[in-house]
């Protein structure tokens, strides 16, 4: 007997239930045991496709392996298969795997609400307080970088923000300057030998003035 993976694997058995059924009823039995041994072998020359399932109803006690428990087994396995790789495409020989039920499964399982933000601006806010507002909501970037990211189309929901804004009414931060800074202090692992600090002695002249 031979499987085309492509199809369910409820095929397999169904033609090993018949050949138990068929035993019965010719008085030549067809054991539950030989049953498994004929899925196993079936199972495992189809193209590797059960080669990760395999071992795992290998390591089950030999007490426990019936033929409902091998059937279940190997049902859930290509369940899975079938999730995760797809079904065969006849035209094209490749596996078409429909992501969007799982993406709209997903969805409905999280059901996580977007993340919105609310700021309220006053009115009476000047271009110079607005500026600095929005350039330290921003992260404080450099001046040029804010211009060309607000240029390429970013902060388009940000009220009151353009170039103009920016260009014109937003003053240097040191939060900026200490955030991009690139030289380093200096003379931090300097070789050079510090000359001990002498103090200043009183002269002779000054000695004699004092008495």
């Amino acid at each position: 007997m031979t499987y085309d993976p492509t199809t369910p694997v409820d095929l397999v058995f169904g033609k090993i239930d018949d050949l138990l059924m068929y035993g019965d009823f010719a008085s030549c039995l067809f054991t539950a045991t030989q049953a498994i041994t004929k899925g196993h072998h079936i199972l495992n020359n189809c193209e590797n496709v059960y080669n990760d399932y395999l071992p795992l109803w290998n390591r089950i006690p030999e007490t426990q392996k019936t033929w409902n428990r091998f059937k279940t087994h190997f049902c859930q396995a290509y369940t899975e298969l079938e999730a995760t790789t797809g079904q065969r495409n006849n035209q094209d020989g490749l596996r078409d795997v429909n992501f969007q039920s799982q993406i709209q499964q997903s969805h409905l399982q999280l059901q996580l609400p977007s993340p919105t933000a609310n700021v309220i601006l006053r009115h009476n806010m000047s271009d110079s307080n607005l500026a600095v507002f929005i350039h330290a909501a921003a992260g404080c970037p450099t001046k040029a970088t804010f211009i060309a990211a607000i240029q390429n189309g970013n902060f388009t929901t940000w009220p009151g923000l353009n170039t103009s804004l920016i260009a014109k009414h937003l003053l240097p931060s040191i939060a900026t300057g200490k955030g991009h800074m690139k030289q380093e202090q200096q003379r931090l692992q300097s070789t050079r030998l510090e000359s001990p600090i002498t103090p200043d002695l009183p002269s002779s002249e000054d000695s004699i003035v004092q008495e």
